[in-house]
């Protein structure tokens, strides 16, 4: 898994632009892209909106952990306290 934090203003598919993957060949990224214009079939709507809940779900134990407020001087900073939440909030997920 590789993480790449992007500001919120981002679209997943403008951030994938930007980064350079080391992927095997055949290898699957999935993107959220939101208010997407184009028409989907039931089937694919259902889909996205399941895979949707499953990210938000995780998203949302995630923030439980994060504090109201987490001071950093630099955007650096802040960013690396970010992940650590977020490798924290993994290793407190893993079954014992």
């Amino acid at each position: 898994m590789e993480l790449f934090p992007t500001p919120g203003h981002f679209s997943d598919v403008s951030a994938l632009d930007l980064f350079a993957f080391d992927l095997p060949s055949g290898s699957t990224i999935y993107g959220d892209k939101k208010n997407s214009k184009r028409p989907l079939p039931p089937w694919e709507r259902y889909l996205q909106a399941r895979s949707r809940k499953i990210v938000e779900t995780a998203v949302s134990n995630i923030e439980r952990l994060l504090p109201k407020h987490i001071h950093a001087v630099t955007p650096e900073g802040f960013e690396l306290k970010v992940v650590l939440f977020i490798l924290a909030a993994s290793f407190n997920a893993l079954p014992i």
